[in-house]
């Protein structure tokens, strides 16, 4: 097993970092204080920030677990590089129609694919229940 992850990631180990999810319409910002062999990830004093367009916005949230699989960037975070990129910080009530919007598409999404495989495993289970 390669183990250089596991080397970088111990350089970051008490430092403030930012990882971007799979999603990255949004990252984390923390302290690292943990990791194990899968990149599971444990940051305290974690802040979810959201950007839209120009600006972002953070929500506190303390001490989170992230899965590994679901991280795709980390780096040391420089809040003075982030200051330069001439973002504007709103509050997170700003922000929150787009993300809500959203979320609402995915919920929809996700409970019509779990009909679907509920539909699939009847009839595997009982056959064609529906003759």
């Amino acid at each position: 097993m390669d183990d250089k992850p596991t080397v970088y990631m111990m350089h970051y180990l008490d430092k403030t970092v930012l990882i971007a999810d799979k999603d990255k319409n949004h990252v984390y910002i923390g302290v690292l204080r943990s990791f194990d062999d899968k990149n599971d990830i444990v940051l305290e004093s974690c802040t979810e920030r959201f950007y839209c367009g120009d600006c972002y916005s953070d929500c506190f949230i303390g001490l989170i677990t992230i899965k590994g699989e679901s991280t795709t960037v980390i780096g040391l975070y420089n809040a003075e590089k982030h200051k330069d990129l001439g973002l504007r910080r709103v509050p997170i009530a700003a922000l929150k129609p787009f993300y809500t919007e959203f979320d609402q598409e995915q919920r929809e999404k996700d409970i019509k694919v779990l009909h679907e495989k509920e539909e699939m495993l009847r009839e595997d289970v009982f056959g064609d229940y529906r003759k």
